[in-house]
């Protein structure tokens, strides 16, 4: 899981570098080019569901293994 937190974090870092102080409506508005800032949204979105699922997945194993066997 923490490949995905580090991954999502590096994204952050270049979000913030592509709005270079914008808001996410003012570079939309008037970027040149919003291809790559739609990619990068679908990147952090892929990203975060993974560590999502990652820790329902873990609990859930977790609660499993937790059970005295009958």
């Amino acid at each position: 899981m923490s490949w995905a937190e580090a991954k999502i974090a590096r994204f952050e870092r270049f979000r913030a570098r592509l709005l270079n102080g914008r808001t996410e409506e003012e570079h939309l508005a008037q970027a040149d080019r919003v291809g790559p800032y739609l990619t990068l949204l679908r990147g952090l979105a892929f990203e975060r569901e993974n560590v999502r699922w990652i820790r329902q997945a873990w609990d859930i194993l977790d609660q499993r293994t937790s059970i005295p066997a009958e």
